[in-house]
C-alpha cells in the first residue's frame, strides 16, 4: 500500500509515513495511551492519513498496541486502507443531503401550490354562498350545495397538506392560551351541519359543560376536531352525528 521497499521502511519512522492521527492534540492522546501498561492488552483504535512513497496520502485504520520484548518496548500495529469506505461514506452524505434537497424542494412545491390553490377556491366558495342566498330552484339550490360541500373538503385537503408541510419542516409551534372549548366547538363544526343535512343525517352539538376551558391551540383544535366530523358524516350511513362537550377525568375537557 505504502509502495516502499522492505529496507527503506526500516531505516523510516512512524512520522515519515503519516502513522499519527492529524492534529497534535489527537496525536498527543493516542501516543500517551500507548505508553500505558494497559495498552499491551488491549490496544487502540484510530484513523489517520498516511503517506505513500509517492506523495500521495490515503486514509488508514490503524490498530495499534504496545509490546515488550526482552524488556525492550515495541508498537505493533496493524493498518488498513480505508479509501474504499471512506468513499462509500461520502457516497451516503452526498444521497442523504440530495434527498434533503428533494424533500425541501417538495416541501415548497406543496406550500406554493396550496397557497395558489386556496386564494381562487375562496372565491369560487365565496360565489357559491351567494348563489345559495339568492336561489330558490330546489334542483339548482342542490347543485350549489353540492359545490359547496366539494369546495370544503378541497380545501381542508390543502389545509392538510400545508399542515404536513408544516410538521416535515418543523415550523409547527403550536400557541397555548386559554380558550373556552365550546365556543371553539361551535366554530369548528357549524359548516358541517349542511353536510351532515344532505345526507339526510341528523347532527347534533351538545354542550354539557358549557364553561369549560382549556389550553389549546385554537387552529389545531379546530382542524382535528373538523377531521373527526367530517370522517363521521362520511361514514355515517344513518342516523345521527352528535358532537358532546363536557367534562372528562379530573375536569379535563372531553
Amino acid at each position: 500500500a505504502y509502495g516502499y521497499s522492505h529496507e527503506q521502511l526500516l531505516r523510516m519512522n512512524a512520522d515519515a509515513l503519516g502513522f499519527w492521527p492529524v492534529g497534535p492534540g489527537e496525536s498527543l492522546r493516542i501516543r500517551r495511551e500507548l505508553g500505558e501498561d494497559m495498552m499491551e492488552q488491549h490496544g487502540v483504535l484510530f484513523e489517520a492519513e498516511h503517506r505513500r512513497a509517492d506523495g500521495t496520502l490515503f486514509p488508514a485504520e490503524v490498530s495499534a498496541r504496545r509490546l515488550t520484548v526482552e524488556g525492550e518496548r515495541f508498537i505493533h500495529a496493524i493498518v488498513r486502507d480505508i479509501s474504499d469506505r471512506k468513499r462509500g461514506e461520502q457516497a451516503l452524505i452526498a444521497a442523504k443531503e440530495r434527498a434533503e434537497d428533494a424533500g425541501a424542494f417538495q416541501r415548497i412545491l406543496l406550500e406554493n401550490m396550496s397557497h395558489e390553490l386556496r386564494t381562487p377556491m375562496q372565491g369560487i366558495l365565496g360565489f357559491a354562498r351567494l348563489l345559495a342566498s339568492e336561489i330558490r330552484d330546489p334542483g339548482q339550490r342542490e347543485m350549489v350545495t353540492n359545490i359547496l360541500a366539494s369546495g370544503r373538503r378541497l380545501m381542508s385537503t390543502l389545509d392538510s397538506i400545508l399542515l404536513l408541510s408544516e410538521l416535515e419542516a418543523e415550523k409547527l409551534a403550536p400557541s397555548l392560551p386559554v380558550r373556552a372549548v365550546g365556543e371553539l366547538v361551535d366554530v369548528a363544526t357549524r359548516p358541517y351541519a349542511a353536510d351532515a343535512a344532505a345526507k339526510g343525517l341528523g347532527f347534533t352539538v351538545v354542550h354539557r359543560a358549557p364553561d369549560t376551558y382549556a389550553l389549546l391551540d385554537p387552529d389545531l383544535f379546530q382542524r382535528a376536531l373538523g377531521y373527526l366530523v367530517e370522517n363521521a358524516i362520511k361514514f355515517t350511513p344513518s342516523g345521527e352525528v352528535r358532537v358532546e362537550v363536557g367534562d372528562g377525568p379530573e375536569g379535563s375537557p372531553s
